[in-house]
Parts: C-alpha cells; structure tokens; sequence
C-alpha cells in the first residue's frame, strides 16, 4: 500500500495562502490610499516584469502583453496624485 501523507505539503499550502492574500491587502491598501500599497504594488509589478522576461522567446505575444500591463501598473503606481500635487503648490505661495 502506498503511502498518501507525502502527497500534500502544508509548506507549500502556506506559500500559496500568502500568495493569495498578499495582493487583497495591497489592493485594500490601495482602495484606501495608503502609500506602502502604491510601493508594495510597483514592486510586485516590477517583480513580474523581470519574471516574464526570460520566457520571451518561447510565447512572445502573451509575454508583451503582460508587460506592457505590468509597466502600466508602474506608471499609475509612481504617478504623483492631484492632491498631494495641489498640496505642495499651496505649500509654495
């Protein structure tokens, strides 16, 4: 009889768990407007970029496009937001 315990590994189940919750918080974060889930979210992106380089060869389309939608959640992520743009004009007068 085969031994079935070594099929699951919980190690892998958590890295899965933190996988899935990381970007509900960050995405939370953003919905709030807190600026650690604007940083959070560039690095993610960028993390994502640089893993969907290597694969370019193999699946060229799908590869650009996903980073060319990664480069825009980069964009959106460093952009400077209107109020605190409004804030620092007042802050000079």
């Amino acid at each position: 009889m085969a031994d079935t315990s070594a099929r699951y590994r919980y190690p892998e189940a958590g890295r899965v768990a933190v996988v899935g919750v990381t970007p509900v918080v960050v995405g939370a974060g953003l919905f709030a407007g807190v600026t650690w889930a604007r940083i959070a979210g560039v690095l993610v992106a960028a993390l994502a970029i640089t893993v969907n380089l290597p694969p370019i060869p193999y699946s060229l389309l799908w590869s650009m496009t996903l980073i060319a939608l990664y480069g825009l959640v980069v964009r959106g992520g460093c952009g400077v937001r209107r109020e605190s743009l409004y804030q620092w004009l007042r802050g000079l007068s």
